[in-house]
């Protein structure tokens, strides 16, 4: 029961301790970002700011299913459609 309660306490410790650093990072980033020597360095601060706070998350194309080649050729052949229409009217595709 003393093992886990010094474990949880140690654990406890380097989530605030990992908060700390956290924020003062931050708070460095954002004076640079603020009073940075040159443009480049603001200009980077408040990129690395952005990314703190997940606005340059790269996100995957979601992944299609497995389609078969019958759909594939459906779907194909309706887009297909879609653009002989488009064009005759003179207009773009929905999709």
């Amino acid at each position: 029961m003393r093992i886990a309660e010094l474990v949880a306490a140690r654990q406890e410790e380097e989530r605030l301790q990992a908060h700390i650093r956290a924020y003062r990072v931050t708070a460095h980033l954002e004076e640079m970002m603020t009073s940075g020597a040159s443009e480049s360095t603001r200009l980077r601060a408040a990129e690395l700011l952005g990314k703190t706070v997940g606005l340059f998350i790269e996100k995957a194309p979601p992944k299609d299913e497995e389609r078969s080649l019958a759909e594939l050729e459906a779907e194909l052949a309706k887009r297909m459609e879609k653009l002989k229409v488009a064009g005759s009217l003179g207009g773009r595709p929905n999709d």
